[in-house]
């Protein structure tokens, strides 16, 4: 694959190469990701990319068996046995701290309209809310909540366990950000 960035072209090798990129993060990502460019919430950028690597169905399951679980030592979440950190584990980022009771209102307020804004856009899209089969359901009022509430959750924590750094930016359109979890 071989894109160039300034002029918003991509050109993929073969069939193989183009059904690889489009099956995978590309689908629910390109009719968002303009979008999210343009807002500029970097606080966001995290608990997104961690939301659509599963669709609604997963997330719901995972997380409802989480909270059913009692984490005794939340440091050791997401690791193996031995101890050993498993960076495929939602589990991991479930049991970040967030700090929630050290921030402000204010605070509070403007990262659950972030969160807001990224259901908007996962429900505007019409590729979020999936069955297990793949097909677009219509989400109940409560799961957009629970939704709104798991990114705002993942935001908390992202804030607090982060650390980010920007590079200057790349041709016209794009930047380049690397982001750090501290655990």
């Amino acid at each position: 694959m071989n894109e160039r960035k300034d002029e918003g072209v991509v050109i993929f090798c073969d069939e193989e190469c183009r059904l690889q990129y489009l099956s995978e993060d590309h689908w629910l990502e390109c009719v968002l990701l303009p979008t999210l460019l343009a807002i500029e919430m970097p606080c966001t950028n995290l608990p997104y990319k961690i939301l659509k690597s599963f669709n609604h169905e997963e997330i719901k399951t995972m997380v409802k068996e989480l909270r059913g679980q009692k984490q005794d030592k939340p440091e050791s979440a997401g690791c193996s046995a031995e101890g050993i950190y498993k960076p495929s584990s939602y589990e991991t980022v479930h049991y970040l701290c967030q700090n929630k009771e050290q921030t402000t209102s204010q605070y509070l307020y403007v990262q659950a309209q972030h969160a807001f804004v990224i259901t908007k856009l996962l429900h505007k899209s019409g590729r979020y809310f999936i069955d297990g089969q793949g097909a677009t359901i219509s989400p109940e009022r409560q799961d957009l909540i629970s939704t709104g509430a798991l990114l705002l959750s993942h935001i908390l924590r992202m804030e607090c366990n982060q650390h980010t750094v920007y590079d200057e930016k790349v041709g016209t359109k794009y930047k380049f950000v690397v982001t750090v979890i501290v655990i």
